[in-house]
């Protein structure tokens, strides 16, 4: 008497675990996808925290509250004074490190600053917003 599986057996066990994977596969796909983006947005939360946190250290520097100018704070100025860690400006979704910068702007309709992540640290030196240069918080 043998023992062992027949090829049927094993066929019918190979079919089941293709079909438990065309199910599974897709889902795991989307859930690392979604949780990618979800700590890319708190990596962005935290840039922009600490952008607050740098403000409160330099009033001097942010525009006035009585005019509609801008400036960007960049992520390598919060990195070398201390408001993040290196390892915190990597991009979960590319594995790259982030290098954009946060936009300032005093709201006038809610009397406080606005930080809004802008993901090209290129386009910061040159933007230009209602006819205005951005320029550099100094």
């Amino acid at each position: 008497m043998k023992r062992g599986f027949t090829l049927v057996e094993l066929m019918a066990v190979i079919i089941i675990l293709a079909v438990i994977s065309l199910i599974v596969f897709p889902t795991m796909v989307k859930t690392i996808s979604k949780a990618k983006e979800d700590l890319y947005q708190n990596q962005i939360e935290t840039l922009e925290k600490a952008s607050k946190d740098w403000s409160v250290k330099n009033t001097e520097k942010l525009p006035e509250e009585d005019n509609s100018d801008m400036c960007y704070i960049k992520i390598g100025t919060l990195s070398l004074e201390g408001f993040i860690e290196n390892k915190e400006v990597e991009n979960p979704e590319t594995g790259e490190p982030m290098t954009g910068c946060v936009l300032v702007r005093y709201n006038t309709t809610y009397n406080q600053y606005e930080f809004t992540y802008n993901e090209d640290e290129n386009s910061c030196s040159g933007l230009q917003i209602n006819e205005k240069t951005v320029s550099e918080c100094k």
